[in-house]
C-alpha cells in the first residue's frame, strides 16, 4: 500500500474513532471494552528504561491513542540510536526524551477525557508547575455542590476501573468571585472535571 493509501487508512480510522467519540456514554464504555483488546504497547528494552527510569511508567502501558503511540515510537528509536552514538551528547537525548514523557502525559489525559460527558479537550498548562495557585481537593461542604461531588466520584471510579490509568492529582482552581473548576492534571496536561 502507498504511503497515501496509509494516510487515507489512518484518517479514515481517526475518523471512526472520533465519530464513536461523540456517541452516548454507553458506546463510549463500548469503545473502552473495544480499546483493551488491541494491544497498543510500546515495547522498551530494558536496557534503555534502566539508562532512563523516567520511562519506567511506559513500560506495559496501553496507549489510547494509535497516533500518539506512532509519535512515540518514532522518538523512541531516534532516542536509542541517539544511546549508541560514540559520543552521547545529552541534549540530542533529552530532545528525544522529553516529547516521550510529555506525549504520554497527553495521552493519559485523552483517556481521562474520554470518561467524562461532554468530552473535554485536554489542555495544556502553561504556567508549569504551578497550576494557577491551585489547591489539592478538599471538601467544604458550603463550597463544593453536590452535583459536582457526584461527577468527580463517577470520573474517578471511571478512570480506575480502566487502568492502566490512574486519576493522577486532582487540583481545585478559581475562586468566589470568578467561579471554580476541578482538573485532573497529568504531567503538563489536564482535563476539567467540573466547573461551578
Amino acid at each position: 500500500m502507498t504511503s497515501s493509501g496509509n494516510a487515507q487508512k489512518d484518517s479514515n480510522v481517526a475518523q471512526m474513532l472520533e465519530e464513536l467519540f461523540v456517541q452516548s456514554e454507553s458506546s463510549s464504555e463500548a469503545w473502552h471494552e473495544q480499546a483493551q483488546t488491541e494491544e497498543l504497547i510500546l515495547p522498551l528494552d530494558i536496557d534503555v528504561v534502566e539508562e532512563f527510569m523516567e520511562l519506567e511508567p511506559l513500560q506495559d502501558y496501553r496507549w489510547f491513542s494509535r497516533e500518539n503511540l506512532e509519535l512515540v515510537t518514532g522518538l523512541y528509536r531516534a532516542l536509542t540510536i541517539e544511546l549508541e552514538a560514540d559520543e552521547v551528547d545529552i541534549n540530542q537525548l533529552k530532545f528525544f526524551l522529553l516529547p516521550i514523557l510529555d506525549r504520554f502525559c497527553f495521552d493519559r489525559a485523552q483517556r481521562a477525557a474520554s470518561f467524562l460527558t461532554p468530552r473535554p479537550t485536554p489542555q495544556r498548562n502553561a504556567l508549569g508547575a504551578q497550576w494557577n495557585g491551585g489547591q489539592p481537593l478538599s471538601w467544604d461542604p458550603s463550597a463544593i455542590p453536590d452535583a459536582v461531588l457526584a461527577r468527580m466520584a463517577e470520573f474517578r471510579v471511571k478512570v480506575q476501573a480502566n487502568r492502566p490509568d490512574d486519576f493522577a492529582h486532582a487540583f481545585m482552581v478559581g475562586g468566589p468571585n470568578a467561579g471554580y473548576q476541578v482538573h485532573a492534571t497529568y504531567g503538563q496536561w489536564f482535563v476539567e472535571i467540573a466547573r461551578w
